[in-house]
């Protein structure tokens, strides 16, 4: 398309320009490619925990080193306390991933099924690149899943995660069940030893997409490890690649990239299991199903199928992925009475609590969060008091509720930060401010709570004393966060965007330049002596903005289109909000060229788009008659045909799961109801 060239540009806008032509990541702005071998035919390797059969096929190892904190990120290296050495390589039939940890202390068996990274664990994310999803869209960020591999109270070997409940958008979520990756035909073995342990994995190649028996061109994956120290939660996890805005559960956008070459001779004849093969392809057709709210054929098919144990939590989750909670009941029964891992106990009895209280039998969810608190793991304990809490609450109002908490808590020793946490939440929730503000200030205070555990019980203190009129103390609070948190926190997120709407109440003597929230959050951030991340200098330029300092702000979110490694939402958020902030400022050709970029160079951020096109329309209108503006006027309608084009061909792309393109098509023609018509007509006669 055309691009509106405005004659007296100011340096500013140049700099925008610049900084948005290197908005995509390129593959080399990622450090490292892993360089790793693939093998005709079957490597012959046995997938039971060690690695020592690896040696002979030539595989290299590399360090996995990138710390995180709890949920927080942080840019440091690992600090001896764990250390971990990643593997990886191919056949026609796997993709093999071996992990060696070292780890004084390792933590397994507390959780219940979709918890285990909160002890001692190893987590793989990983895109094949080569599968439909990226033909149809080559900017895909999604992922073909994720597998979680720790052990049970037994030492069993337990696998969890799954895959994308959506085919195309950057996943909104996975569908996991227990035995699911069984019944997709993955492998694992967790081994124990001294000073640590090791995993081996091997992943169907059927699951990245790529074609058994072919050399896959590449691989994109993540693997981190998970490391409890014995807490509640994980208090630091390692990371192989660098991922500072830890993302890698939902986007590939900075996975490790894996290339594979041959290795000198071919392997053992493959090893065909048409019935495995088989199985996994019904399975995934029926997690299609689901994942597009048919789930009464992928009973239908799951039905079909021999019923054994692994295929039974498959089933229940489907039934009430479909609202058929009578039907999973006897399924959930079945599993309790089958099933030896705690882990998929735990699951099925909350699971079958949930169905009881959505059939109104509330009695019947009371005996099952029962036998949860009763259960020998914090984890069970921990969801059968929360479960008696909220049916003691429907039951007999919040009052009962919070006794029910009160007892657990002086049974086991007056503090537990889950349960404590809740009972701030629901003493907030009945007005009860300051029993409130102290229940969530035990969760700060208590020895061994994390940073990203902190950080969310300061956030509810800070809107606890925002709604209490108390803004002063909200923002004491609010940089109390900053400090201890990292750029990928929600909390701190969530924290800054309420500090803002606290600027914004707040009289104008509060907005001087150089007194205001803004100039005390560049000087916690600096005290942090680390460079602004994205995200924060997003925050920045939005309390900038808040305060009147215009320029200042421009500056911030100029500032976020250099940094290399911000994802690509950030990027186009900031040249959003710069847009934004140049109409404020009376700058129409400056607001016009900032959203004619963000039209062409952020392609995939389409909901961005849709706030630019909109604002866009409005600028073109508060320009003088004459050339300018009738040149303004052509650029905005051929961005507005482009971006309608994008999301027809989003609708055309097979991905009937995704509602996203139809409910952003519906915006647009209400807006723009003519261009709408124009780019309809286009696409049909193509």
């Amino acid at each position: 398309m055309r691009i509106l060239r405005i004659v007296a540009l100011c340096a500013v806008i140049s700099a925008v320009l610049s900084a948005g032509q290197s908005a995509g990541v390129s593959e080399n702005s990622i450090p490292g490619t892993y360089t790793t071998v693939w093998v005709p035919g079957t490597a012959g390797i046995e997938i039971d925990g060690d690695l020592s059969d690896w040696t002979a096929i030539g595989v290299t190892s590399a360090a996995i080193e990138y710390v995180t904190t709890n949920i927080v990120s942080s840019d440091g290296r690992t600090s001896g306390q764990t250390s971990a050495y990643v593997q990886c390589f191919a056949d026609s039939d796997y993709v093999y991933v071996g992990v060696t940890v070292r780890d004084d202390h390792p933590v397994f068996g507390r959780q219940g099924f979709g918890r285990a990274w909160r002890d001692d664990a190893v987590g793989i994310s990983f895109y094949g690149g080569i599968s439909l999803r990226h033909l149809v869209d080559q900017k895909y960020q999604g992922s073909d899943g994720q597998i979680i591999v720790s052990a049970d109270q037994r030492g069993g070997t337990l696998i969890e995660g799954g895959v994308p409940m959506n085919d195309r958008t950057v996943s909104p979520g996975l569908l996991q069940f227990p035995r699911l990756w069984r019944a997709l035909g993955a492998k694992a073995a967790l081994r124990r030893q001294s000073g640590g342990y090791t995993v081996e994995v091997g992943i169907p190649v059927e699951i990245m997409q790529w074609v058994p028996g072919m050399r896959p061109d590449y691989l994109k994956m993540n693997v981190r490890v998970f490391d409890s120290d014995g807490g509640p939660s994980f208090a630091r996890s390692v990371s192989w690649s660098n991922d500072p805005y830890n993302t890698s559960s939902r986007s590939n956008e900075f996975y490790k990239k894996i290339r594979f070459t041959d290795v000198a001779g071919p392997g053992q004849p493959r090893l065909l299991e048409p019935p495995t093969a088989n199985r996994r392809n019904t399975v995934l057709a029926a997690l299609g199903n689901t994942a597009r709210g048919d789930t009464l054929r992928a009973v239908s098919s799951l039905e079909a199928l021999p019923r054994e144990p692994w295929m039974l939590p498959i089933l229940a989750g489907v039934r009430q992925a479909g609202g058929d909670w009578d039907a999973s009941v006897p399924i959930l029964n079945e599993i309790i009475e089958r099933e030896g891992a705690q882990s998929v106990l735990i699951w099925a009895r909350e699971r079958l609590a949930t169905a009881y209280r959505r059939m109104g039998d509330v009695g019947a969810a009371v005996a099952q969060y029962e036998r949860l608190a009763s259960m020998d793991s914090p984890d069970a304990h921990e969801v059968g008091v929360s479960g008696l809490a909220e049916c003691e609450s429907s039951l007999h109002g919040d009052l009962a509720a919070v006794q029910v908490y009160r007892a657990f808590l002086v049974k086991s020793g007056g503090f537990n930060g889950r349960l404590t946490s809740e009972l701030g939440q629901l003493l907030a929730r009945i007005g009860k401010y300051e029993e409130a503000v102290a229940a969530y200030r035990q969760v700060v205070d208590a020895a061994g709570t994390t940073a990203g555990e902190q950080s969310h019980a300061l956030l509810r203190i800070q809107q606890l004393q925002d709604e209490g009129k108390a803004p002063g103390d909200a923002v004491e609070t609010a940089w109390r966060i900053q400090r201890i948190s990292s750029d990928s926190d929600p909390s701190r997120q969530a924290s800054v965007r309420l500090l803002v709407s606290t600027v914004n109440r707040r009289s104008g003597a509060a907005k001087t330049k150089g007194t205001g929230p803004s100039s005390t959050l560049q000087q916690v951030l600096s005290e942090k002596r680390t460079p602004f991340p994205a995200r924060q200098l997003l925050d920045l330029g939005n309390l900038f903005a808040a305060e009147g300092r215009l320029d200042d702000a421009v500056a911030a979110f100029n500032k976020v289109l250099t940094i290399e490694q911000a994802p690509q939402s950030d990027r186009g958020i900031a040249l959003l909000r710069m847009q934004e902030t140049l109409a404020a400022q009376g700058k129409g050709d400056l607001s016009i060229e900032a959203g004619l970029r963000l039209q062409t160079s952020f392609d995939d951020q389409m909901e961005t788009r849709l706030r630019s096109l909109n604002l866009l329309k409005g600028s073109c209108k508060l320009m003088r008659a004459g050339e300018a503006r009738s040149s303004a006027t052509r650029a905005y309608e051929d961005a507005a045909k482009r971006f309608a084009n994008d999301l027809r061909r989003w609708m055309k792309s097979g991905d009937s799961s995704s509602q996203q393109p139809y409910f952003l098509l519906k915006l647009f023609t209400v807006a723009d109801p003519d261009i709408a018509a124009t780019a309809e007509q286009d696409m049909l006669l193509r």
